[in-house]
């Protein structure tokens, strides 16, 4: 009796002891672990007459000790004993004994799991009516705990200041516990975080914003995401200046850092995000990366984002097995460096459905600035909707297939923009339309160096179309369309320059391309199932190694075609004069033959000299619009 005596008094003593620091540690919330009838209420230890406990893998609380102490009136009339109201303020909720559903202010609202009654206590589930009455929720599963925080304990996020040091697993400011290897902050708040530990995660669930300011921080956790946001109004993640952050995972379904709601990252320090068999970040709504030095290595993705992802500043290094950026909604750079290493089983068979994109958006992909580089065994850039660039230093290589690509349509605009495309199979493609208005292009491809895809069969019988339809069938598709409106254009390709399955123009622009001609044992300039217009101030030069004069629908400048008495080396510079005028010049990146020139500048009557390589090759008049020499 007297061993049984001391047995009951020690674990008397030792769920004190458990239960007064739970309080002391959440005196802003109500603490309720599963199977035990003592609950902190803000601080305080009582003990309930029924116990919370788990049904069907949902938590169910007692609702009348949870709805009261979080303000809230329970009504209940024997007349209706299925029936109970939850009142507070503006809110008022209604719950059926058994049924699937609530009501919220005559709203139907489905419950995941429906109330019951058991030893004459009404049973609810803990997210519903918590989340309903405005309130926070935590689970930490290693003890079984729910912790409901009342949001209106601080109003102003940003007044709620606090700590986390790591190396000491201890945090200060209101809404933060720690349980074992867990930071939990169940309320919005500034807090500053530092220190090295490892199998430890800071978890975010709070209906307010949190910002955690990374000042030093190392933690990794070979069994969840470090970084956790299971729920928030947004999450910003500061760098601090001069402070060097490490975070490393080992989760493939989830990220380095995961966010299940908004999350923004800033400041001017150092973040390195590695994840050997993941996603660097991993996010299933927005991420707005504003500034700081990022640098990830990932399994999988570098960024994985479920919604919209925007680049605004910093300096973003991604060296990857999956997509380096992959968005399922918009994505869009405004300024920053990103550079991205998407190199899947280089030298190997890689499954069909990988994907080792560099970026990857759904909707819509927008480029409006900053220095984007690339490097992958995929396509580089790819939309499934419209590309638009306005700007920016785009450097893009592709060792197996496409350096920009999109479904919908693709436009190029900017007298800023550049892009350097140095491998490709083909350069820029669009399924649509491709329109470039302005920038410097320089693209190096296997197969052709612009297409627009399969095209739209058209009325051909349209009255813009019956001078160039000539012997071309009335069925020839001419929806898809390239329109190059002004710009530099540099190009060499294995296949066609220019291939549009539908009609092209050409007015105000530069446009240089070389033919190489392999595989199929075609190579032409200009390869349209429509007419291609030539309009006013373009200028065009292209090379190839076999007989080729292209067809032009329309071109009211004079051109040359030269048949060339030898075969020239790549990078020899073509300069064409009149008198001491340089009116065309070109240094084609293949092995040349024949060369294709028009410009304004050449005028029926007059004599004009080529040179190569600053050597005088031939004298020529035009003595036509169009004029072929050399045969």
């Amino acid at each position: 009796m007297k061993k049984t005596c001391l047995i009951v008094t020690a674990l008397c003593t030792i769920f004190t002891f458990f239960y007064t620091a739970i309080a002391e540690e959440n005196k802003n919330s109500i603490v309720m672990t599963i199977g035990s009838k003592f609950i902190s209420l803000y601080g305080t230890i009582i003990e309930n007459d029924v116990a919370p406990k788990i049904v069907n893998e949902r938590t169910m609380l007692p609702a009348r000790v949870v709805a009261e102490n979080l303000g809230s009136t329970v009504l209940w009339e024997a007349a209706a004993p299925d029936i109970v109201a939850v009142v507070k303020d503006s809110v008022n909720i209604t719950i059926t004994i058994g049924s699937e559903y609530a009501t919220v202010n005559e709203k139907q609202v489905f419950l995941d799991s429906p109330a019951f009654i058991e030893n004459d206590r009404t049973y609810m589930p803990v997210r519903f009516i918590v989340e309903e009455l405005k309130a926070n929720v935590l689970w930490v599963a290693e003890t079984q705990t729910v912790v409901i925080t009342p949001s209106s304990i601080i109003e102003n996020w940003q007044d709620n200041i606090g700590g986390i040091n790591l190396a000491s697993m201890s945090a200060t400011g209101s809404g933060i516990s720690v349980l074992d290897n867990s930071i939990n902050i169940i309320q919005g708040g500034i807090f500053n975080v530092s220190g090295d530990c490892a199998n430890v995660s800071i978890i975010v669930n709070t209906n307010d914003t949190v910002k955690l300011n990374l000042m030093g921080v190392t933690m990794i956790n070979e069994e969840r995401s470090p970084i956790l946001v299971e729920g928030a109004e947004k999450v910003f993640l500061s760098l601090q200046n001069g402070c060097e952050n490490y975070i490393t995972a080992d989760s493939l379904e989830e990220g380095a850092i995961f966010s299940r709601d908004d999350l923004e990252i800033d400041g001017d320090g150092v973040l390195y995000l590695t994840n050997k068999s993941g996603h660097g970040i991993k996010a299933n709504d927005d991420l707005t990366i504003w500034g700081g030095d990022i640098n990830i290595q990932a399994g999988n993705d570098g960024l994985n984002i479920n919604n919209d992802l925007a680049i605004l500043g910093g300096e973003i290094k991604i060296t990857c097995a999956g997509d380096g950026i992959s968005a399922d909604k918009t994505f869009s750079v405004t300024q920053g460096r990103v550079n991205i290493s998407a190199t899947a089983a280089t030298g190997a068979v890689v499954d069909e459905d990988f994907s080792s994109k560099g970026i990857k958006a759904i909707e819509k992909l927008t480029i409006k600035g900053g220095d984007i580089t690339i490097k992958s065994t995929d396509h580089c850039i790819k939309c499934d909707d419209a590309v638009e660039i306005f700007g920016g230093n785009l450097i893009l290589n592709s060792t197996a297939k496409k350096g920009i690509t999109g479904q919908g349509a693709v436009s190029i605009s900017g007298k800023d923009t550049y892009i350097n495309i140095s491998n490709a199979t083909e350069g820029i493609e669009s399924k649509t339309y491709l329109t470039v208005n302005d920038g410097e292009i320089h693209i190096q491809a296997t197969d052709d160096a612009l297409n627009a895809g399969a095209g739209i069969v058209p009325d051909m019988t349209r009255e813009e179309y019956l001078e160039f339809r000539g012997n071309r069938s009335a069925n020839a598709p001419v929806e898809t369309f390239i329109s190059i409106n002004g710009g530099s254009m540099f190009m060499t390709a294995g296949m066609d320059g220019i291939d549009s399955n539908g009609a092209a123009t050409i007015t105000n622009a530069f446009v240089g391309v070389s033919c190489l001609g392999v595989g199929k044992g075609a190579e032409t300039a200009f390869d349209t199932l429509g007419p291609l217009w030539v309009n006013e101030n373009s200028e065009i030069v292209f090379t190839l190694t076999r007989d080729d004069l292209p067809e032009i629908s329309k071109n009211n400048q004079g051109s040359f075609y030269i048949n060339l008495p030898n075969t020239y080396s790549a990078k020899s510079r073509i300069a064409l004069k009149l008198k001491n005028e340089t009116i065309c010049e070109y240094a084609p990146e293949i092995d040349f033959s024949k060369i294709y020139i028009t410009t304004p500048k050449l005028n029926i009557g007059g004599t004009y000299t080529l040179y190569i390589d600053g050597q005088e090759i031939q004298k020529m008049q035009l003595s036509e619009l169009h004029t072929v020499t050399g045969r």
